[in-house]
């Protein structure tokens, strides 16, 4: 009999621990996948913070052609300015 009954709590705790043997490989899988999307979430952040750096530089460059060319504009502009101030003073000293 007692025999039987051991025999029997063998088989359950058998059982248990091959069922928490597999209750523990689906989590360790699960938590495999979630490392895993985690990664894939974090290289997906990068390439987009890599490519925001880029346009970001790209957004500077054009900003500093854009002054440069504003500034040449402002120069000649000013050269205009004294041109045609010369031009009214040798005009209104001709006549």
């Amino acid at each position: 009999m007692i025999r039987i009954v051991t025999a029997k709590r063998l088989e359950k705790m058998a059982a248990e621990r091959e069922w928490l043997r597999e209750k523990l490989a689906a989590v360790q899988e699960a938590h495999r996948h979630a490392g895993d999307r985690e990664f894939a979430a974090a290289r997906e952040r990068g390439r987009e913070h890599a490519a925001a750096q880029r346009e970001i530089g790209a957004l500077r460059w054009e900003l500093n052609v854009a002054e440069s060319a504003a500034n040449r504009l402002r120069a000649e502009v000013a050269e205009l300015v004294e041109e045609v101030a010369a031009a009214d003073t040798a005009l209104g000293g001709a006549r």
